[in-house]
Formats: structure tokens, C-alpha cells, sequence
């Protein structure tokens, strides 16, 4: 418990600053949509709380514990953007894959067992693969872009680093927790049948829970 509050208590200070430098907002382009703009103060209570429940929930291995964490704070920041501009920056995404590779592997050289890290590079591209193939098909419909297929690939690699389950549920549970969100949106008038809704953060938020709930 103690270790779970110092984590969650870091994650915390971490989201502060994250709210410090998404308050410029230089990710909204001069000229760019902006849909909307969200308050940023549930930012530091979001990842305290991510921090402390992974860390409280986590296993034995602390290099991948401490790599949930630092994502449960890389995706909120991810959720935020997503929301207010509908698009998820390549400067924030695509830098998680060497991070998110290399401390995999370093876990499981801790551990000696490298089987789950090849689970998870597996996981990966076939995460990029199958969301690109959605992406094309439905030729950006439903929200899903090309952001997100980049995103599906980091998510699809944490999530298999626990089994193949863990994978398929945390991805598909973005698509289900997307489509409840634009049901209540259509239900309360908040939005439109041909609103872009952004895939993101239900994307983040669905895979945050699978790998710090034990629901696999």
C-alpha cells in the first residue's frame, strides 16, 4: 500500500506537469478546428489515480509496473488532446515505441523469460495491421484515423506483455466504450449522427483499465 500512495503520489505531481505544458495549447495549429475545450484541473486526480491502482494492482514486476504508470500519464495527457482537437501528435506517439520496446525487454531479462515480450511485439503489429485495415476499409469513418492506428500499437504491445486476452480485450474495449459514449452523446443531443467523435481516448481509457484491473 505504501509503495501504491508514493506512486500514485509521483503520478500525481507527474499530471500537474502535464497540465503546465498542455496549458499553452500548441498543439491547436494556428488556422486548426479547435471542437472543443476542456478543463484540465482532473488532470493530476486521473493519473494519481492511475498511478496508485496500477502500483496497488500491479505484479511483481516493478520495471513494467513503472511503465503502466508513466502510460496511464502519457495517455491522459493523449485523452485530453484527442478531445479538444481530434488528433493524437506523432511527437507524443510515436517516441512511446523505443520506450515502450526497450523497458519490455528489460523486464523480461529481469525476469529470464523472454516469451512475454515477444508476445507483446506480436501484439503490436498485429494491433497496427488490423486498425490500419480499419482505417483504410472504413476510410477514417467511426472516428478511427491513422493517429489511431499509430496509438493501437503501443496499446496492443502493454496489453500483450499479460496474454493474448488482455490484448483483445483492452482493444476491443476502446471500440465498445466509444460506442457507449456516442449513444449517450446522440441520446442527450450533445452530438450529432455525423459527428467525428474522436476513438483515442475511449482507445486509452479501455486499455488502462484491462492492464491495471484484474479483469484477465
Amino acid at each position: 500500500m505504501g509503495v501504491a500512495l508514493i506512486c500514485g503520489l509521483i503520478a500525481g505531481i507527474a499530471g500537474i506537469g502535464s497540465v503546465l505544458l498542455l496549458r499553452p495549447r500548441h498543439y491547436v495549429h494556428e488556422g486548426s478546428e479547435q471542437h472543443r475545450k476542456i478543463p484540465l484541473w482532473p488532470l493530476p486526480l486521473a493519473t494519481a489515480w492511475g498511478g496508485f491502482a496500477t502500483a496497488l494492482l500491479g505484479g511483481d514486476n516493478w520495471t513494467v509496473t513503472g511503465l503502466l504508470v508513466a502510460a496511464w500519464i502519457w495517455g491522459m495527457s493523449l485523452v485530453v488532446i484527442d478531445i479538444e482537437v481530434h488528433r493524437l501528435p506523432d511527437r507524443i506517439v510515436l517516441p512511446a515505441y523505443p520506450v515502450v520496446i526497450a523497458v519490455l525487454a528489460v523486464a523480461a531479462g529481469t525476469d529470464g523469460e523472454w516469451w512475454p515480450f515477444w508476445r507483446a511485439m506480436i501484439c503490436m503489429v498485429a494491433a497496427l495491421v488490423g486498425y490500419f485495415l480499419l482505417a483504410v476499409v472504413g476510410s477514417g469513418s467511426a472516428g478511427l484515423g491513422l493517429g489511431d492506428v499509430k496509438l493501437a500499437g503501443v496499446l496492443g504491445a502493454l496489453l500483450g506483455w499479460f496474454g493474448w486476452t488482455a490484448a483483445l480485450v483492452g482493444l476491443l474495449a476502446g471500440f465498445v466504450l466509444g460506442g457507449l459514449v456516442a449513444i449517450i452523446l446522440l441520446i442527450t443531443g450533445r452530438a450529432g449522427r455525423r459527428d467525428h467523435l474522436p476513438l483515442g481516448p475511449a482507445m486509452i481509457l479501455g486499455a488502462a483499465v484491462v492492464w491495471t484491473l484484474p479483469l484477465v
